[in-house]
């Protein structure tokens, strides 16, 4: 059996209980001196679908000191944006996402 150990506050506090928040991704972005966060986020009462969104933070092992995460790639009906990562290269900021689409709907992507 594996066991974790709670090391600090919960992150992002601010939000309502409702917000899904999973699959985080953090980069050092040293050209801002500060870390970003990508994660999948979802809030079912607002109609938010799997997406991403981004926090940052200077000091990432200080709960409070993450922004609030705000929706940078929001889901399209059943294509969903999801699993993102970052990239920091001292300079430039790189986002990768994948797209999934559940194919409810009966259509294909050609």
């Amino acid at each position: 059996a594996v066991n974790f150990r709670r090391v600090g506050g919960p992150l992002f506090s601010q939000l309502s209980a409702d917000w899904t928040l999973y699959d985080a991704h953090i980069a050092h972005d040293p050209a801002r001196n500060r870390y970003i966060m990508v994660m999948e986020c979802a809030h079912a009462p607002s109609g938010l679908g799997a997406s991403v969104c981004v926090s940052s933070s200077p000091t990432p092992t200080v709960a409070s000191s993450w922004t609030t995460p705000t929706v940078l790639i929001r889901s399209s009906g059943l294509r969903s944006a999801s699993t993102a990562a970052v990239l920091a290269d001292g300079q430039d900021l790189y986002l990768k996402w994948t797209v999934v689409d559940d194919g409810a709907d009966g259509t294909r992507d050609e």
